[in-house]
């Protein structure tokens, strides 16, 4: 039983690592595609209202998408990491 437990908290735990990888893999896609775009419209535009009208937007989206943050990404690794010590604690009694 300490083993199946052991093995599904490694699955976890790896599955929840590759996913976090992939969603920051995607940020930083989205990112770089956003100041790119960012960039383009700074030169034309004056900079107080484009940074303005672009925290505004970047926001939006993050929050349409349902997109989590980097603070999401590190809580969740935490809690993993936590409920992986514990389990460990478990399944050396």
């Amino acid at each position: 039983m300490k083993e199946q437990i052991k093995n599904f908290t490694d699955k976890v735990i790896k599955n929840s690592k590759e996913i976090a990888e992939k969603v920051e893999s995607k940020v930083k896609e989205v990112s770089e595609k956003t100041k790119e775009s960012v960039n383009k419209i700074l030169d034309k535009t004056p900079y107080e209202k484009v940074k303005n009208k672009i925290n505004d937007q970047m926001n939006a989206l993050t929050e349409k998408i349902n997109l989590p943050s980097k603070k999401d990404i590190e809580r969740l690794t935490m809690a993993v990491e936590s409920l992986s010590t514990k389990v460990d604690a478990l399944s050396t009694k």
